[in-house]
């Protein structure tokens, strides 16, 4: 049987224990694992495609829901993940919010300075225009 997926205030609700889970309230691993099946199947081809397009990188879905999990943990206390909370889509802000970390995190690894990501893309466009 297919997964359905989580609305907004299923996802916030998660957020929310997540965030209070220090206090004793943890989030039990079936409704992780779940989160992170919603994550591939929601938010991972957005993160994918996006950075496909930005740094000319592939990524695993399984990876995205794995930093998807992590960054509810680790950003506890940062403006992202309070934003989750409190905006009209936080599926697609936490997209947002990956794309960043993820994009972020490539450049840095990669160590391609930005003049030479923005030459790549425009190399990129000018392909898909001649095809």
């Amino acid at each position: 049987m297919e997964e359905q997926h989580w609305d907004a205030a299923t996802l916030r609700e998660l957020v929310r224990r997540v965030d209070t889970s220090w206090r004793g309230e943890d989030v039990p691993d079936d409704e992780r694992a779940a989160f992170r099946r919603q994550v591939r199947a929601r938010v991972a081809p957005v993160v994918q495609r996006r950075l496909l397009e930005s740094v000319g990188s592939l990524v695993d879905a399984d990876g995205i829901a794995i930093v998807a999990d992590a960054l509810l943990d680790d950003g506890c206390s940062e403006d992202e993940h309070r934003w989750l909370l409190v905006c009209t889509d936080p599926w697609a802000y936490l997209a947002d919010w990956l794309v960043a970390v993820v994009g972020r995190t490539y450049r840095r690894a990669d160590g391609t300075p930005r003049s030479r990501a923005k030459e790549l893309r425009r190399l990129e466009k000018a392909l898909r225009s001649e095809a």
